[in-house]
This record gives structure tokens, C-alpha cells and sequence, in this order.
């Protein structure tokens, strides 16, 4: 019951298989399992280290019930992450830093250089990487302006498709007329690289929206290399590609749009979750109402 999904099922059994390789469990001792907590939270919230500290303790539960280990390594442990919570160092880019962004990558906009297009596209739908990146023409409606979110792409590990971070990830997003036409450039220019390859439909094998000239994925840090050096140049604060979800989400907030679509465009479980994450901004938006609704009555009273 405390593992949502087979996604975070996987990352744990990886990181245990790497963090423990070859040592039987039987022989894992408190100090051992303390040092690959530590090691896990140099990087890492505090939040992060206690989920994974949750998984790993409930297989050497079960393992101790059923008799594999005859102690439990890890009673009284400490669980400490090193960095900040999202809460905490949650950025994103206001609207008009959202149009300059914009601007300056519609200036040289070119198949060639897929970041562009993965941040234009993140921007306007507030999608995860691994969701940008997994995405399939098969689910892709140009006519009826939506994408379907149903997988991702595991770049880390396994580099194959893998499924959403939960079920509620699973949605269907709309998009706008500019997202349409930057997709179907790429899709002109996806079937003028099969033809000159000579590869026809095992040009791209997979049926992937975003990749290169060279069939190739596109890497986080290229992207996140790509997104730095635009906002170095345009005298923007230095974000990371997620934050570009958080200013997508920030942006309908700004602009009014109900808190519950938002929850559900995001792929987010219920929208206490969006309260939480963007709460501040949102305390920012009831400020700005206050004011509003002071306004009203001010005309209301003064006929």
C-alpha cells in the first residue's frame, strides 16, 4: 500500500541492488544501511530519503518475518536529506519572463535543435521530461488539439518506455494552435530525415515525437544546458527544466484558471497535492482577490 506504482518499485529495487551489490542481506548491519542513507541524502530532500528509507524497510520486514535476516537493520536510523524541499526552492518564471523566454527561442527556432521545441512544448502543456520524451505520434490528435500522457521514457536506467510516476499521470492534455504547429514541423521534418536516410518507418522505431536528425533522445542536461543558456542571455533567474512545469501551472493560476483543471492537467493524485506544491503562489493570488473584492464594493457602495 506504500508503494503507488510500479515506477517507484523499480527505482527502489535499483537503487538497493546498486547500494548493496554484493552483500546477502543477511549480513546488512545498522551502520551499513546508515551509510547508504547518508549517501542517498547528500543530494536529496529529506522527504525523498524517507520514501525510499519506507521501501527498503518493509523488504527487510517481510524478509524478517519470513526468516531470510534475523535482525532488523534498521531500527533507529536516521533519515536526513541535505537538500531543500520543492517547497522550499520551488522557481518558476513569471508571465512576462514566459514571453521573453519565448520570444528569444521562436528567433532561431529549427528541427535541429530539439531543446527549443521541448521547452516550448513543456512550457505550454507543464508536462514532466520523462512524459516529453516518451510521447508517441500514436498519441498525438492535431485535429482534435490533445495529447494522451500514458508512459513515459526511463532515461535513467533502463532507456526503454516505463510507466507514468501514478496512475493519475495518465491524462489527456489539451494544446494550443502555436504547440500544433511546432508539432506538425516536426513531423514534416521527421519524414524528410526518413526518406533522405533511406530508413522509411525504421527511422524512428519507436514512434517518438521528440527526437533528432540522428534518431537520438535528447539528454535532461542538454535541455537543461539549452534552458541556462537562454536565460543567461535574456537576464532571467537560472531555472531548471522542472521549473518550467511549475511557471506553466503558475501561469493558469495567474490567469484565473480553476485550481481543480490545473490539478488534473498537471497529472497530479488529488488537488490537495497542487495546493501544497503552489501554495504561496496561491496565497499571492488571494492577496490580489482581497483587493479585487475591496474594489468592487468601494463601486458598489459609491453609485
Amino acid at each position: 500500500k506504500s508503494i503507488e506504482n510500479d515506477v517507484e518499485i523499480e527505482r527502489t529495487v535499483r537503487f538497493v541492488e546498486d547500494a548493496f551489490a554484493g552483500v546477502r542481506m543477511k549480513d546488512i548491519t545498522k551502520q551499513m544501511y546508515q551509510k547508504v542513507l547518508n549517501e542517498l541524502g547528500k543530494n536529496r530532500t529529506t522527504a525523498t530519503v524517507r520514501k525510499y528509507h519506507i521501501y527498503m524497510k518493509l523488504c527487510l520486514k517481510e524478509a524478517l518475518a519470513e526468516g531470510i535476516i534475523y535482525r532488523d537493520p534498521t531500527i533507529e536510523v536516521t533519515v536526513e536529506g541535505k537538500r531543500k524541499s520543492k517547497e522550499e526552492e520551488l522557481k518558476y518564471l513569471n508571465y512576462e519572463e514566459s514571453q521573453k523566454l519565448i520570444a528569444e527561442i521562436k528567433r532561431n527556432l529549427q528541427p535541429r535543435y530539439m531543446s527549443r521545441y521541448i521547452i516550448l512544448f513543456a512550457l505550454a502543456t507543464g508536462c514532466r521530461f520523462s512524459e516529453i520524451i516518451g510521447l508517441t505520434w500514436n498519441n498525438v490528435d492535431l485535429k482534435n488539439k490533445k495529447v494522451t500522457i500514458k508512459q513515459t521514457w526511463d532515461y535513467k536506467y533502463m532507456n526503454e518506455f516505463s510507466n507514468t510516476k501514478s496512475y493519475a499521470s495518465k491524462r489527456v492534455v489539451t494544446i494550443d494552435d502555436d504547440t500544433i504547429k511546432l508539432l506538425k514541423e516536426l513531423k514534416v521534418n521527421q519524414s524528410k530525415q526518413a526518406l533522405k536516410s533511406g530508413l522509411g518507418d525504421k527511422y524512428n522505431p519507436h514512434n517518438l515525437v521528440f527526437i533528432n536528425n540522428r534518431m537520438e533522445l535528447i539528454s535532461n542536461n542538454a535541455v537543461n544546458k539549452t534552458l541556462k543558456s537562454l536565460c543567461d542571455k535574456l537576464g532571467l533567474k537560472e531555472i531548471t527544466f522542472h521549473a518550467l512545469r511549475h511557471t506553466h501551472a503558475s501561469i493558469l493560476l495567474y490567469k484565473n484558471v480553476n485550481i481543480k483543471y490545473i490539478s488534473k492537467r498537471l497529472g497530479h493524485s488529488d488537488v490537495s497535492m497542487t495546493y501544497k506544491v503552489y501554495s504561496h503562489i496561491i496565497d499571492e493570488m488571494e492577496q490580489m482577490e482581497n483587493r479585487a473584492v475591496d474594489n468592487i464594493m468601494k463601486d458598489l457602495f459609491n453609485v
